[in-house]
């Protein structure tokens, strides 16, 4: 280890030469690497909340997320179902296999809920269903670059203080 140490300072212009044509080739390396600007993740989860008022742990297990399960364990491509009974509702978390088609996905647990919604009690709200979604913020439902600007949300720096203000615009 030592004759390496000692061959590296006996040559250091031979060593500095090496470091520069490597920060040179990465550098170029780097620059024609096929980047995408938003990539698309598809991240394989989808859940369902339901919520019901006063309802204890116990109770939403016993009567929210037992019927949501078995009606859902028939989908096909779920890797791991995982469930949460809390106080006013349960969550029942899906994760499918790498690789799964979201759209079909998103609508055979839609199907299966609406199935469910029979079997869960009357005081229940609605079943919600999402998706885990990690789209950058311009290529989301509802979202475009334009329709910030039409929102009218601006950040701006005041110029009496030097404080940054948040607010809408006014037109005027």
């Amino acid at each position: 280890m030592t004759s390496l140490i000692d061959h590296a300072v006996g040559r250091s212009r031979t060593v500095l030469a090496i470091l520069v044509f490597i920060l040179i080739a990465g550098s170029f390396a780097y620059r024609d690497i096929p980047k995408e600007s938003q990539p698309d993740i598809s991240i394989p989860i989808i859940y369902v909340t339901v919520s019901h008022d006063g309802i204890s742990p116990e109770d939403a297990e016993r009567l929210i997320i037992r019927p949501l399960e078995q009606e859902m364990r028939g989908i096909e491509g779920i890797k791991e179902m995982r469930s949460t009974g809390y106080e006013g509702g349960a969550n029942v978390l899906l994760e499918f296999e790498a690789g799964f088609d979201a759209d079909t996905a998103l609508q055979d647990v839609r199907e299966q809920v609406d199935v469910a919604k029979s079997s869960l009690p009357a005081a229940s709200e609605d079943p919600e269903v999402h998706e885990v979604n990690f789209s950058p913020p311009g290529n989301g439902p509802g979202y475009s670059d334009a329709s910030w600007a039409e929102t009218g949300f601006t950040v701006r720096r005041s110029t009496r203080s030097d404080t940054l203000s948040f607010g809408a615009q006014t037109k005027g």
